[in-house]
């Protein structure tokens, strides 16, 4: 491209348009792949790509070069599955890094991480890199995703991420100055489509300087800064009134999202599998949550089945028994599969449920995993508020039985719609519906 736009004077745009056509149309055939058989797609494409690069040889306008692009792009779009198809019946598991290293690597390590942070994939470099082999037993709170075999496959679920190394630490460092201004940009941006206050879900006494530096700067929205568990025994409560902290961020759960949640009930597709148990015992979680009640904090558990959740509640429960504080506002966050029980003994001891408010975008999902026609939402795979059949509550319907409750949803999911998803929290609507009603504040 450099000598296309030395040699033809092309633009810096129309380059662009070059390799933004090559990508949709990548993408396009990646939909068609498979659809007319692997040997069809992968062939024809291979053919249509190769005929597209020839053909570049050919001189013509900026147009040509583009239909090529779109050639190109189909082609290769259509035949990369199946070719990956070809190469994992020709090559062993542990020869496939070698030869998809032409795409991927076997000399760098390779993670991605799904959306909900709880579970990575990784390439076989990572799994070397971190001794990681068929003997590896999977730790408390963790799984590893296998081969028949029993050769872990690189998928890595909660606590089993913490076996991996690191390796050397290349990651680009970000000045605190440019973070701050990151930050202050952020939240202004927050303030603008109508956000007033935001919660940082774990932090560290040296993280909290970042957020004074906002606060000085001029921050127009006001923070609750949580200290993260670890950090507990040097945290210090403090209040203004743009920033301010008394509470500590607990994880002791996994993630609906993931899959990784301990139910009660299996999983739909699953029978035999009820999610990944967290790896404190309840004695522990006990003497944790003593120490930090004891001390005046309040304490924001990540907690997401219904089974975590009776393991959180009892917990909260022992600590009063043993100190009562009434103003104490322990919160359960996500609270994803409640059941009457769970939701009677949180009215009780006067938990906070602070729900996700994912309804506008998942709400007609949830329409799927119903039990017979006429019935709400299996329990146990309900990631929304339920009753005792399962059904999804309005979150205004747990005011009418005195429950605190709250909603939220994480930056990391997008602020776009945030006013959306918390009408859509109070009415139950879907992306589908639309949401054109008004409410009455109160409703809302």
């Amino acid at each position: 491209m450099p000598m296309m736009a030395r040699l033809e004077n092309y633009k810096t745009f129309d380059l662009a348009h070059l390799v933004f056509i090559f990508s949709l149309a990548y993408a396009a055939g990646q939909f068609l792949a498979g659809r007319f058989g692997s040997r069809v797609t992968a062939t024809g494409g291979g053919l249509l790509s190769a005929a597209c690069t020839a053909a570049m040889a050919i001189p013509g306008r900026h147009s040509w070069l583009l239909l090529l692009q779109i050639g190109n792009g189909l082609g290769q779009g259509c035949g990369w599955s199946s070719c990956l198809k070809v190469l994992g019946a020709w090559f062993v598991r542990t020869e496939r890094g070698a030869v998809t290293a032409w795409w991927g690597s076997t000399e760098h390590p390779i993670s991605i991480s799904h959306a909900s942070g709880h579970v990575i994939a990784v390439n076989s470099y990572v799994l070397k890199m971190s001794g990681v082999t068929k003997e590896t037993k999977d730790p408390p709170g963790g799984s590893f995703d296998r081969d028949p075999d029993g050769m872990p496959n690189g998928v890595i679920r909660e606590a089993a991420r913490s076996l991996l190394t690191n390796g050397e630490d290349n990651r680009v460092r970000i000045p605190p100055d440019q973070e701050v201004q990151g930050l202050l940009r952020c939240f202004r941006e927050y303030a603008e489509r109508g956000i007033t206050s935001v919660g940082i879900a774990g932090g560290s006494p040296a993280s909290l300087k970042n957020y004074q530096a906002v606060r000085d700067a001029g921050n127009p929205v006001r923070v609750n800064f949580m200290f993260s568990e670890g950090n507990f025994r040097e945290a210090k409560a403090f209040e203004d009134n743009r920033l301010r902290s008394g509470t500590i961020k607990v994880f002791h759960g996994n993630s609906m999202s993931g899959r990784t949640c301990w139910l009660s009930e299996p999983y739909s597709d699953r029978p035999d599998y009820f999610g990944i148990p967290p790896s404190r015992p309840q004695d522990q979680l006990d003497r944790m949550f003593q120490a930090m009640h004891d001390a005046g904090w309040q304490i924001a558990t990540h907690s997401n089945g219904d089974r975590e959740i009776e393991m959180v509640l009892t917990a909260i429960e022992r600590a009063q028994a043993k100190n009562p504080r009434p103003d104490a506002c322990h919160r359960i966050e996500h609270a994803s599969v409640m059941n009457q029980s769970l939701l009677d003994r949180a009215k009780k001891d006067g938990v906070i449920l602070v729900f996700h408010s994912y309804m506008w975008e998942h709400g007609d999902k949830l329409a799927l995993w119903r039990k017979a026609p006429g019935d709400g939402p299996s329990l146990s795979h309900l990631a929304r508020h339920g009753d005792s059949r399962g059904r999804a509550f309005r979150l205004h319907g747990f005011g009418g039985r005195s429950i605190a409750a709250d909603s939220g949803h994480g930056h990391a999911q997008g602020i776009e719609r945030s006013r959306l998803r918390t009408q859509s929290a109070s009415e139950r609507g879907r992306s589908d519906q639309g949401m054109d009603r008004r409410r009455r504040i109160h409703d809302v």
